[in-house]
């Protein structure tokens, strides 16, 4: 807070805005610009529900609930890229409704899929083998066990099925793997050859699959949507925010069981419901899943910050003024 307010002292600025409250936790409140974070969680939200941030300490646990405490109280709005957010900041914080929005986050990947090319990708992800996507880094809290039992299942029951996965490598206790299994290793998307690589993926593959067991929001389902691939998921944390179930791809309980999730596809692959899925999943990134869309409303959240904050001044002032006259009478 101290090299925060070390570094303001230089600039003319109208509004601080931070990517996460620790910068603006414990700023000075005679520092009086508007103050606002986007963020994807609040402390209380995560504490025992990723895996590391269970088994803390006492003092930890009380210094990180009070830390974000405070940090909503010193801001002037709150922002969060899930409803799930929210509710906690509510719930574990105690804030205020009024101090808080929703704006989620966009794809890190631009679309590589046209409305008019729909009709053509249904039919070829339809065809056998069905490629079931997973992209993780995290093969525990990311639901890949869950993954592997249902293409597993679906193969044994006549469906010829692949799963592809990005980003991680199976346990030791997995291997060796099934043939169906294709691993594509780490793909980077800084590079342009990466980019081409997720993007030729999400294209070709039938269904997004990543039902993971803790997500603070998941930014690789507005990657999915934005190429026209529904997403199957499990309802927990800021996922409901992204995914609608029954609209742009299905989400299922945490408790779901591998049947759960066999049937869910089975039921999604109709060619009619498949497609009206595809076609709401590319809406769905259009309308409110990519940067342009969230990026537009931050900026309206924070002109009307500003705006809010030159009110309060000017009423300050007149009130000052008023009391000053009061007492000179």
């Amino acid at each position: 807070a101290r090299e925060t307010a070390r570094r303001l002292q230089k600039l003319d600025y109208d509004v601080i805005f931070s990517p996460g409250t620790e910068p603006i936790t414990y700023l000075s409140a005679n520092i009086k610009k508007p103050v606002v974070f986007w963020t994807d969680a609040p402390f209380g939200a995560m504490l025992d529900y990723y895996p590391w941030y269970t088994g803390l300490s006492e003092r930890l646990i009380s210094e990180g609930l009070a830390s974000d405490t405070e940090a909503l109280r010193r801001a002037t709005l709150g922002i969060y890229s899930s409803d799930w957010a929210v509710r906690m900041a509510k719930e574990k914080h105690g804030a205020s409704p009024s101090q808080l929005a929703v704006v989620p986050f966009g794809s890190n990947l631009k679309s590589w899929v046209e409305a008019p090319e729909v009709d053509a990708l249904v039919t070829q992800r339809l065809t056998h083998p069905w490629r079931i996507l997973f992209v993780g880094v995290d093969w525990e809290r990311k639901g890949a066990d869950t993954v592997l039992a249902t293409v597993t299942e679906l193969n044994r029951r006549g469906y010829p099925s692949e799963m592809i996965v990005v980003g991680c490598q199976p346990p030791a206790r997995l291997l060796p793997l099934p043939e169906f299994v294709k691993l594509e290793g780490f793909i980077d998307k800084r590079s342009d050859a990466g980019r081409r690589k997720m993007a030729e993926l999400y294209r070709s593959t039938l269904l997004f699959f990543m039902p993971s067991n803790a997500e603070a929001f998941g930014v690789v389902f507005c990657e999915a949507n934005a190429h026209a691939l529904p997403c199957l998921a499990t309802a927990t944390g800021g996922i409901p925010t992204i995914i609608h179930d029954g609209r742009n791809g299905r989400l299922l309980p945490p408790n779901a069981a591998t049947e759960d999730y066999v049937r869910a596809i089975l039921d999604a692959v109709v060619p009619a419901t498949y497609r009206e899925l595809c076609e709401n999943a590319l809406a769905s990134y259009e309308q409110r899943l990519n940067w342009e869309v969230s990026g537009r409303r931050v900026m309206a959240l924070l002109r009307e910050a500003v705006a809010n904050g030159k009110q309060s001044e000017t009423s300050t002032t007149a009130e000052a003024s008023a009391e000053c006259t009061a007492s000179l009478r």
